[in-house]
């Protein structure tokens, strides 16, 4: 016991004063906490402390009336009627739907509304008449990486071309248009021309947090510290993201359709949510303004790691951009590939740390991020844009990935390479796409043949011809070319088809998502070599789409494999072996669904929606006299710990929390229906002081198919006085309560101290109460004390 103590007090006392303290597996690790601490999980051996408010209930409506783009791209006139039609629809939602509030109004990009509502409404929404789709309003964020640079990157254009006469809408935190570098002054007879403020709703577009001036300076600062690659374009400032950077996609969806009816040339996106997928509601909106003429440049993100492009940096056709250094791709720069599609993402690098730009309120400041490399390519793009005033959107884009520069690493790290802006602005080959996926081959087919055509646009005075080849190295990997040669005349294109074909017999799977098949494809002319890289993947692939990003993932086959994931999007793809799987997943504010007997075969899409936990099980604690215990109006502390478990072979989710009483939400948890194969087990344990304490026990050990309400009368409880011992009447103890979560694969224990509490009085005895015991569930309690 003296050595159990001694351990406690130098765990406890080396940190501040309220702890979250967790062993894993034996270790320990402690989490200062506040009052604001609303969770904490274990994965391996690592802790991690979330707080998230409950997010609204918004949605995006998507009718199935066309848009303004799609009638135009349809060559479909836009007639009073359907407008009439448009209007009729969203009448009559709003008729069967009461409680729903509209917010934003689409008809160019989108063709729908944004709303609030109830989340019970969602289902009927979905299925009402006239609508497509409906969409997540999803957060969207725009957060700079924390550098530091012995040197900051100064952006100096070395072209003749400045962007005159390009519009350029940068959607994010606004602009300082007072500043220097960005024309000191807002209007048209200014460099920022226009514009519109959707956090505030109102014409005045000013930037009150500083990420839309940086970005504004390096795409079109001019100054005596900085000179900008289109220094004199007209900027358009679409302020949709507040004081603290964050915004929703409703409102950039709104500005991109404001910034095509501006006719701006191209949009810059130095933001991006975790929750997304390449037919999300913001990637449609960027697919559909690039349709219509405009090159949107979007941010891959800053999440660092393979697969976590955000959105709509994975949109198809957006032109994305990751990060680089001197020594190489950054450390945060998103990367690819584009799970659903296994498409490559980011197109290009660019430079991303340690960049020097406008500074809000005057002066300048050094930040890094792909938020930092987009604008640099939107730069870039408004000078091509002048050089080449007849360019499509898509030659525009294409025309600066297919320069780019070969840094020798992974497609999905940089794409076609760095921005090479000297080969852009003097090229005349364009080929599109730039960059080939020929997607997911299945292992269970013998022969895999896929196919997809090459563009070439000829932009010079004369003929070019092109000799096309793929050097395999490989035998049981070919493709092959209908022409293999082509001719093109001045200004027009040439069409080739690549034809892939895989032997799979001799063809090896790929283990990890990143690693897939890649190479490159040429086309020889006599004066330069058109270089097309592609990819595709070979194997078995579980990709879980989840309706948003959750906070923890266990998939299972049942029998011997398991896989702990915390995702950084909310899209996973997992490389597995043939089989059945079960998906374990946790949504934030509790929210759990079970997904059972999945069959996985090739590439096998599964979608996890938040929704489908139906069944609420709340718990209500009650004191020893059957007072419910009011968290709000209570002193003291608490921690729990919870688990589900696959009673087979005990796989597990396994969370828990500890804080003040006062930030213990109600015990509500939501669950999907679930087998007997799953119990679920919860122990929740107040201290008043440290003289009295509760634990409280659940289990629900056959499975989850009804909603519960689970309460304690006095009789559940049972006294226990704990007396604990020391060598010293006048010893200061303070009693410590561990939970714990023990499996033969797991051992995980919490406890929660505040540091404020008396110590305990000879002779040292602390009463406690007891729910009935829980022993079918891993769930266990001990208790130790430690000293001064």
């Amino acid at each position: 016991m003296k050595q159990s103590i001694l351990y406690i007090f130098i765990l406890v006392s080396m940190g501040v004063a309220q702890q979250l303290i967790v062993k894993t597996n034996g270790e320990m690790q402690k989490i200062p906490v506040t009052s604001h601490v609303s969770g904490a999980m274990y994965q391996g051996a690592m802790i991690i402390a979330e707080n998230r408010e409950n997010a609204p209930t918004r949605y995006i409506v998507e009718l199935t009336a066309p848009s303004r783009i799609e009638q135009k791209r349809s060559k479909m006139s836009f007639a009073k009627t359907q407008e009439v039609q448009r209007l009729e629809v969203k009448q009559n939602i709003l008729k069967k739907i009461p409680a729903l509030f509209v917010e934003r109004e689409y008809s160019t990009v989108m063709n729908g509304f944004s709303v609030q509502t109830e989340q019970k409404n969602l289902q009927e929404l979905r299925s009402l008449s006239g609508v497509k789709n409906v969409y997540r309003d999803v957060a969207v964020t725009a957060s700079p990486y924390s550098t530091n640079t012995l040197t900051p990157t100064k952006i100096s254009s070395t072209t003749l071309a400045t962007g005159k006469g390009i519009k350029v809408g940068i959607i994010d935190t606004g602009i300082d248009y007072m500043h220097e570098a960005l024309g000191e002054g807002f209007g048209s007879d200014f460099k920022v021309a226009g514009g519109y403020d959707f956090v505030n709703n109102d014409n005045d577009p000013m930037d009150d947090n500083g990420h839309g001036t940086h970005v504004a300076g390096i795409i079109a600062g001019q100054s005596a510290t900085i000179t900008s690659y289109a220094s004199n374009a007209k900027l358009y400032a679409y302020k949709v993201l507040n004081s603290q950077g964050g915004g929703n996609a409703s409102d950039v969806i709104a500005a991109i359709e404001k910034a095509v009816n501006d006719s701006v040339a191209i949009i810059n996106l130095s933001l991006g949510s975790t929750d997304g997928d390449p037919n999300d509601a913001l990637c449609t909106a960027v697919n559909r303004a690039v349709e219509a003429g405009v090159v949107v440049v979007v941010a891959a993100g800053n999440t660092g790691d393979f697969g976590t492009i955000n959105s709509p940096g994975v949109a198809k056709l957006a032109l994305t951009v990751g990060a680089f250094d001197t020594f190489g791709i950054a450390s945060f720069s998103a990367k690819g590939p584009v799970p659903s599609i296994y498409d490559i993402k980011p197109d290009v690098v660019a430079p991303g740390v340690g960049i020097l730009s406008a500074k809000n309120g005057g002066g300048y400041i050094e930040m890094s991020g792909t938020s930092m490399a987009t604008p640099y390519v939107s730069g870039i793009a408004a000078a091509l844009e002048e050089i080449h005033p007849g360019w499509s959107s898509i030659q525009i884009r294409d025309a600066i990935i297919s320069n780019a520069r070969d840094l020798n690493v992974s497609v999905f790290a940089q794409g076609n390479g760095k921005v090479d802006e000297n080969k852009t602005f003097t090229s005349t080959e364009v080929v599109t796409p730039a960059h080939l996926t020929f997607g997911f081959n299945s292992p269970s087919q013998t022969t895999w043949i896929k196919e997809d055509t090459l563009l070439v646009f000829n932009a010079s005075s004369t003929a070019k011809k092109y000799h096309f080849e793929y050097p395999s190295k490989n035998p049981a990997l070919t493709i092959t070319f209908s022409p293999d040669e082509i001719e093109i005349p001045p200004m027009e294109y040439g069409n080739v088809i690549a034809r892939l074909t895989t032997n799979n017999l001799f063809l090896s799977d790929n283990k990890n998502f990143p690693d897939g098949y890649t190479g490159k494809i040429f086309g020889y002319g006599n004066t330069d070599t058109l270089s097309i890289p592609f990819t595709f993947f070979k194997g078995n692939i579980l990709q879980l789409k989840f309706s948003e990003m959750p906070w923890q993932v266990v998939v299972h086959n049942q029998k011997n494999f398991s896989s702990t994931i915390t995702p950084k999007t909310n899209n996973v793809s997992l490389v597995v072996n043939q089989g059945t799987y079960d998906v374990i997943t946790s949504f934030y504010n509790s929210y759990y669904v079970v997904t059972e007997n999945m069959p996985v075969s090739g590439q096998t899409e599964i979608p996890v929606d938040k929704d489908q936990a139906i069944y609420n099980i709340s718990i209500i604690p009650s004191n020893e006299r059957g007072d419910v215990i009011d968290p709000q109006n209570s002193q003291g502390t608490y921690h729990f710990l919870e688990g589900l478990v696959f009673k087979p072979k005990g796989f597990s989710f396994v969370g828990m929390s500890g804080g003040e009483l006062s930030a213990l939400s109600q015990q509500v948890k939501h669950f999907s229906p679930m087998s007997d194969k799953y119990s679920y087990g919860y122990s929740l344990h107040i201290q008043h002081n440290n003289t009295t304490s509760y634990t409280y026990d659940v289990a629900l050990d056959s499975g989850i198919t009804s909603s519960k309400t689970v309460s304690f009368l006095p009789t559940d409880l049972h006294k226990v006085e704990m007396k604990y011992e020391s060598e010293s009447p006048s010893q200061k103890l303070f009693p410590i309560a561990w939970t714990s979560f023990i499996t033969p694969t797991m051992e995980v224990s919490v406890t929660y101290y505040n540091g404020n509490d008396l110590p305990l009085l000879y002779p040292f005895v602390q009463t406690s109460y007891y729910s009935n015991s829980i022993s079918t569930f891993p769930i266990f309690h001990s208790r130790e004390a430690y000293k001064y």
